[in-house]
């Protein structure tokens, strides 16, 4: 998903989209 990590990127909030990226491996290791 290189849209939402952009996105986030282009916003300035870099710790967004590693909140993002975390939550969405944990979900899908642990889910």
């Amino acid at each position: 998903m290189p849209v939402v990590v952009f996105d986030a990127r282009e916003r300035g909030s870099v710790r967004d989209a590693l909140l993002v990226v975390l939550e969405l491996t944990p979900a899908r290791t642990q889910h």
